[in-house]
């Protein structure tokens, strides 16, 4: 119930605040007020709490679009979405037997940004909150001992919520390079004390990103 109350005020907030800030902006820039921003993203994902497996990274990937709405000069609010890969199977293909984790996300994200420049080049920072849902649900295997119970068990909640920050630098008229992150703050471990599958489970990435804006 506390997630699906979440989503519907993050929903609500990104199409409530698209259209008043919008408008706002007409009065304000002379220039350009809407912006697309397609982005491309590769990195590390780990693991937090006392379920997490610390010593094994893997690899992040994030496909994303944002709307980014201009208040003024250097303040702006992007409503966006996106698609993310969090795997370490894909790093280690041949381990035979071994249960690694594999999700995949659909993201939801609405975030601040402030622009400033130092000696002639231009740099954006960004903030705010992302909730993401999982997609083709990642479950337990274990080769080992085909009928112990927690085979097929789902790890982790359907749903995330974290921070979503991020840096780049603008490259010419269209480009941005930089850095974002995805900050979990929900434990998503699926608790199963019958099974022995209880704790604390948080999942982060940091990713390199290439953006396309126009």
């Amino acid at each position: 119930m506390r997630t699906h109350t979440c989503r519907i005020i993050l929903l609500a907030a990104a199409i409530l605040l698209s259209g008043s800030l919008t408008a706002k902006a007409r009065g304000i820039l002379g220039g350009k007020r809407l912006e697309s921003n397609f982005q491309i993203a590769a990195g590390a994902y780990s693991q937090s709490g006392s379920r997490a497996d610390i010593f094994t990274w893997g690899l992040a990937v994030n496909l994303s679009y944002g709307l980014d709405i201009r208040l003024d000069e250097r303040w702006s609010l992007m409503p966006g979405i996106g698609a993310r890969l969090l795997s370490q199977g894909i790093l280690e293909p041949r381990a035979e037997g071994a249960d690694h984790d594999d999700f995949n996300y659909y993201d939801l994200f609405l975030c601040a940004r402030y622009r400033y420049e130092m000696e002639g080049t231009r740099f954006i920072v960004s903030l705010g909150p992302e909730l993401s849902k999982e997609k083709f649900r990642d479950t337990y295997f274990l080769d080992a001992d085909p009928s112990d119970h927690r085979n097929n068990v789902v790890k982790v909640k359907p749903y995330d919520l974290g921070l979503r920050p991020a840096w780049a630098v603008e490259v010419g008229r269209h480009w941005r390079f930089g850095v974002e992150g995805h900050i979990g703050l929900r434990n998503v471990l699926t608790q199963r004390s019958d099974l022995n599958l209880t704790g604390s489970l948080h999942l982060h990435d940091i990713t390199g990103t290439v953006c396309f804006y126009f």
